[in-house]
């Protein structure tokens, strides 16, 4: 019977009584060069019949007395009753290449069947009932390692190889298993897996439209509605409190650039999803499909301020006219898989699919508190060594002091850390503040693109980080060979030093970094 299809049999057959079930007889059937067992198990129904039935196991499961068949999913490994491993169930590390040891040809093993060649790592790992190991990047290829620049430049990238999740029963301490890796020779580091949530404050706002200026867009709602651009003191705002879009439009138009932006720039959305169909997005979006039922408006809103479509008649005005957009979505990913969206969205296999700025208005966190993750930092160092621009949202507060340090904004990998700021000239007091504040840009009632054609006006730290995202865009255009460093340091030292308050004081500070955002001064 085993032998049907041909091929060597070379099968081993164990008698293996099920421990939850007496009257179960089974025989274990192993082909040598087969990392599973076929059980076959009888058991006694009526006295003169008995019932057949045949399940697939991982070798080495059924011999460890504390595993239960019952509990083994198809891949041979505890899941406690699920299918998808939680991210709060698993910790990452990165270990001294050779340290871990999977089944040949498998990325994923129960414990019993995973090597461990440090003692004191193996010790730490079983102390905490670890069920599984997996590589956190099977599909990672060491060619990998070396990446190209937007600028022509070979250029080293991180070794994922011997990164690692590590999953706990159902309860476990993924914390005390983080902190008793670290310090261990042979591992490089050792985080908690976890997830990303928005930098959003929603509400809505319609401010008047006293507003008029010179070679304006048609768009109905830039006058009425977007004062983050034109400060015409909508809402009873601080007249210029904007981020001078005008102006810089102008000073384009100078250059030639009728349409100031260009296709050729691609901004990468890293979010949940944008809405293609928007008649804000139409022609500008590629990358990933949809968006999130979860933050459904998030992604699109972020997109629209950044490069909505301008001067077509409808609906608003983005800071870049022209730049495309591509959408990378991270809704529901872990800490690998947002390293992994990010990664290749300057990256990507597809050069049609890499963008040459990034935003990312999220926060890294466990629960609704602040993370940190190597794992996520590795892929920002990366994106940086590519040469790419990425602005980040600093963070809201969200219950938590205004000093609160979120991820990725305080990375320190060559991004822009971006705070918020309102139409009267004021850091809002959503805004989180630190040393690691670059500059400060529009992020209260905000106006912009939200799914099915629809608009609303939103706050956030989210809605400030597009803002600088669409400058460094139109930087781009105008000059496609700045560095991003240079990209950097010329919104920083073209901001407007904001002395609105004695706290601010002059020059630099943690409430707005350089001040707000000039694009016409950049």
């Amino acid at each position: 019977v085993f032998n049907a299809g041909g091929g060597p049999t070379n099968l081993l057959v164990k008698r293996h009584s099920e421990p939850t079930n007496p009257g179960f007889v089974c025989a274990l059937f192993v082909r040598c060069d087969d990392p599973y067992y076929t059980k076959v198990c009888m058991t006694p129904a009526p006295p003169d019949s008995c019932t057949l039935g045949t399940q697939k196991v991982l070798r080495g499961a059924v011999d460890d007395p504390t595993i239960s068949t019952a509990s083994l999913n198809d891949a041979g490994t505890p899941d406690g009753g699920g299918g998808e491993i939680p991210p709060e169930r698993q910790v990452l590390a990165s270990f001294r290449q050779g340290i871990i040891g999977l089944p040949q040809g498998q990325t994923k093993a129960s414990r019993a069947l995973t090597t461990i060649s440090s003692p004191e790592i193996a010790a730490v790992v079983d102390a905490y009932g670890v069920e599984t190991i997996e590589k956190a990047f099977p599909n990672f290829d060491l060619a990998d390692t070396l990446g190209i620049s937007r600028t022509g430049e070979v250029v080293r990238l991180a070794n994922l190889s011997e990164i690692y999740a590590l999953t706990v029963p159902v309860g476990g301490n993924t914390l005390g298993l983080a902190t008793d890796l670290t310090p261990v020779d042979g591992v490089g580091y050792a985080e908690q897996n976890g997830t990303a949530q928005p930098a959003t404050i929603t509400c809505s706002y319609d401010p008047p439209c006293p507003l008029t200026i010179q070679n304006c867009p048609d768009d109905p709602s830039f006058m009425a509605q977007q004062w983050n651009l034109v400060n015409g003191s909508q809402g009873g705002g601080e007249c210029g409190a904007d981020i001078g879009a005008h102006e810089a439009w102008a000073k384009l138009r100078e250059l030639g650039d009728l349409r100031p932006g260009s296709a050729g720039i691609k901004i990468a959305i890293i979010d949940w999803g944008i809405d293609a169909a928007h008649e804000e997005m139409t022609g500008k979006v590629s990358g990933d499909a949809g968006w999130s039922d979860s933050y459904p408006n998030h992604g699109t809103h972020v997109a629209g301020i950044a490069a909505a479509n301008t001067d077509n008649g409808r609906g608003i005005a983005g800071v870049d006219w022209e730049a495309q957009l591509i959408n990378r979505r991270i809704d529901g990913l872990d800490s690998q898989g947002i390293a992994e969206v990010v990664r290749a969205a300057a990256n990507d296999s597809n050069p049609s699919l890499r963008a040459q700025v990034l935003n990312s208005s999220w926060s890294l966190v466990l629960g609704d508190d602040p993370a940190y993750s190597a794992t996520v930092r590795l892929a920002f160092r990366d994106v940086y060594m590519l040469n790419r621009v990425q602005t980040v949202a600093i963070g809201n507060t969200n219950g938590h002091p205004r000093g609160t340090v979120w991820y990725p904004a305080a990375f320190g990998q060559g991004q822009i850390t971006v705070g918020a700021m309102n139409r009267f000239n004021l850091d809002s007091q959503f805004s989180c503040i630190g040393d690691h504040i670059d500059v400060a840009a529009p992020g209260e009632q905000i106006y912009s693109s939200v799914p099915s054609n629809n608009y609303i006006s939103t706050s956030g730290t989210s809605m400030a980080a597009p803002h600088v995202a669409g400058l460094a865009s139109l930087l781009l255009a105008a000059k496609p060979w700045l560095h991003a460093d240079d990209v950097r340091e010329v919104i920083r030292l073209t901001a407007t030093d904001m002395i609105r308050l004695p706290i601010y004081g002059a020059g630099e500070d943690e409430y707005t970094g350089m001040g707000r955002i000039d694009a016409g001064e950049a």
